[in-house]
Parts: C-alpha cells; structure tokens; sequence
C-alpha cells in the first residue's frame, strides 16, 4: 500500500483537437473536471492505494489543482499549486492591465497600444511588449518609468529558474538590496510578460474585456506596493520627477478600462464564489 501519492490535473482535450472552440474549455467548470479526472484516477488504481493525495501542478493546472483539493477535500489531503494565480484570471488580468496601462500611458501616450479587447495574437503581443520596452530604455524617462509600472502591477524584483527569465539561481543571485541597478533589470526582464501576458484567447472564452481600472488610484497602489522606495530611486537618478507621472496617470480617464461581464470565468475558474473587488 503506498502512503502518498501526487496527482496533477490536467485539462480535457477538446473533442476535436484541430479545430478551436469558440466557447472555451466547452464551458465547463474547471473543478468538476479535474474532479472527473480524479475519480476516473482513483477508479483505475493508477495511484494505488494511497494514504494521502498531493494535488499539484503550476500555472493552470496548479490552479485547477487548488480548486480541486477545495472541491473534493475528502479525497484530496492538501494542494500545491505553484505560480498558479489562485485568485483565478480576473485579479491576474487587471494586474497586467495596471502595468501595460501605466507603462503605455506615460512612455508611449501618443500611441495606439491595445491594453484590452485585444486583437493582436498573444505571442506578437509579447513581441510588442518586448519591443515597446526596449525602445523606451533609449530614454530618461523610460528607464524610470517602467519601475513605476513594476510596482503598482507588484512585479518581483528577482526571479529565477521559470519561464519568464532564462536566468539561473547560480548565473544570476539575487541582488542585494541596495543593488538598485540588479533590481531594476531583473523586473525589466520580467515586466513584458505580465504588462503583455496572453490575452486574446482568455477575452474570447470571456466574451469580452473583463479587467478594468476605472477608479483605480496609482498613488495609492504605489504606497501599497512595497516598492515605492526603489521606484523613488529609479526616478532620482534619471533625474525626473514621479509627482509628474502619478498626476499624468490620474489625469487619463479616457484611456481607462471597464470591463465586460465575465460569468463564464467567474464559473470556471473563481476557487469560491466570493466577489471580485479592486483597492
């Protein structure tokens, strides 16, 4: 009899693998198909008689993985969901609507960059991104400006060993903190993939934009972030005022987002029923 056993859930293969769906994971709720999965699991002895079920997995399967231990507890003892979003894909939406907004709006204000109701495919978006930032660090201000953004999204300021970076724990330690210049890039490595995360697909299965920033203050959202010092800091030595670009950010009703209803995520992915609200 084995004493332990990991299971990670995966999604079910559409019925028709070659042609897309226009409805998305054919609507069904994501928990009772990894419970479905499960059970067929369990019914087969794949795993064997275990004492105690490990459910796991990163990104959408870690998510899955933690909805699954909240929808069968009695079969599953605990979840290990790893770099998952557990808050389901409304709150890691808006966190990439604040940073490519607040990015956007003050390096490229003139330009027409899609935040939302996407219609660019998601990796030429990432490239846009990439280009985008690249561009904006033959500048003083965009050099600083990105930290603002990083911070109100809460970016990390080292990451390592995941699909965003091709940075190593032993190539590239974490900085210390003093080291302003190492944190710096270390978000600016990462920024694009949150600021530019995929998009297209997730509005299509929504039925629409369902992230917004309406009467979202970033000066708030930077004294929350934690970051506000280093952000202060990348300001300083380019010499340009971060007054300026908060009350530019506030300023901009009109290049803000509101969002389409979204109860076709609220089901499939949301661990509770609980609402979704923004600070």
């Amino acid at each position: 009899m084995a004493t332990a056993a990991t299971y990670t859930p995966g999604p079910t293969p559409r019925a028709n693998p070659g042609q897309a769906d226009p409805r998305g994971l054919d609507r069904r709720d994501l928990r009772a198909e990894a419970v479905d999965g499960f059970d067929d699991v369990t019914e087969r002895h794949i795993l064997g008689d275990p004492a105690h079920t490990v459910a796991s997995g990163h990104s959408l399967e870690g998510l899955v993985a933690a909805a699954l231990a909240q929808r069968a507890p009695e079969a599953i003892g605990a979840a290990v969901p790893m770099c998952a979003s557990v808050a389901g894909p409304i709150p890691m939406l808006n966190q990439g609507l604040d940073a490519a907004f607040v990015f956007a709006r003050l390096c490229f204000p003139e330009e027409d960059i899609e935040l939302a109701d996407v219609t660019v495919e998601d990796t030429r978006r990432l490239a846009i991104g990439r280009a985008l930032v690249e561009r904006a660090r033959h500048t003083r201000e965009g050099r600083a400006r990105p930290a603002l953004a990083s911070a109100v999204a809460q970016i990390p300021t080292w990451s390592t060993d995941n699909a965003l970076s091709s940075r190593s724990a032993a190539a590239h330690p974490e900085p210390a903190p003093d080291d302003i210049t190492g944190r710096l890039a270390n978000q600016a490595d990462v920024f694009p993939c949150v600021a530019f995360s995929p998009r297209l697909d997730l509005e299509r299965r929504a039925g629409g934009n369902f992230s917004w920033n309406t009467g979202i203050d970033y000066a708030v959202q930077l004294a929350r972030s934690g970051s506000a010092d280093l952000v202060r800091a990348a300001y300083d030595r380019e010499g340009c005022v971060l007054e300026d670009d908060l009350d530019r950010l506030q300023e901009s009703p009109a290049s803000r987002r509101t969002a389409t209803p979204s109860h076709t995520w609220n089901a499939i992915s949301r661990r509770t029923a609980r609402s979704v609200s923004r600070c």
